[in-house]
């Protein structure tokens, strides 16, 4: 529920606080602060650094929206016509896009968002932790299931970055498939057996039916 309730108020406040901050006196320092901002959360989310709270984390990558709300108001205010007219086109379209996602999209914005939600987290070690996400809202929606291990060193206070990433889609369950009539699988897979090796690093996620091992660097 936090997430949807932080991605709602994002799309519908954000652009609003942009303009409000585009008609102050202080409207490039408001750029340059949230620019420079959106770089640094840019590059947290291709190394794989993230904080430890899943609401923090999506209310940081909706600053982007802020952000580049920001931009184009900016550039919406610059006296070169065709560099007014595409920002404002542009504008228009990412606010709309939101403003429909916040309102008759509302239904599909919180089963994406369901992806996105970590159901089961496991601490290996004080700074090594298991997390998985189900991935699909319903079992007519089922797509299998998301692993990630993730890093917390004491030199990060409050942040993580992720090691290893891995899907788990539909075919892998296959063998776990209602036969006849009901195509879709008779459990969700969120009863992965995990167990850890400190020795040799490894870790094995053991299913009804077949198993995996991961070995951590």
């Amino acid at each position: 529920m936090g997430l949807f309730i932080i991605t709602l108020l994002s799309i519908w406040l954000f652009p609003i606080l942009a303009i409000i901050g585009s008609r102050t006196s202080i409207n490039k320092k408001i750029i340059s602060t949230s620019l420079g901002s959106a770089a640094v959360i840019l590059i947290c989310i291709i190394t794989g650094v993230s904080t430890r709270s899943d609401e923090l984390d999506c209310f940081l990558f909706f600053t982007l929206y802020f952000s580049l709300s920001t931009l184009l108001l900016y550039f919406y205010s610059f006296k070169h016509q065709l560099v007014k007219i595409l920002s404002a086109f542009i504008l228009i379209c990412i606010l709309a896009i939101g403003y429909i996602s916040g309102s008759v999209g509302v239904l599909g914005v919180g089963l994406i968002l369901n992806d996105y939600k970590v159901k089961r987290t496991i601490f290996l070690t004080n700074n090594i932790v298991y997390k998985q996400y189900n991935l699909g809202s319903a079992p007519g929606d089922y797509r299998g299931i998301k692993t990630s291990i993730v890093k917390r060193p004491f030199w990060l206070p409050g942040l993580e970055y992720r090691t290893f990433s891995k899907t788990y889609d539909r075919d892998y369950f296959k063998d776990r498939l209602t036969k006849g009539k009901n195509p879709y699988p008779t459990l969700y897979s969120d009863d992965f057996d995990v167990k850890f090796n400190a020795s040799n690093k490894t870790i094995i996620l053991m299913d009804t039916v077949k198993a995996d091992t991961i070995y951590l660097k």
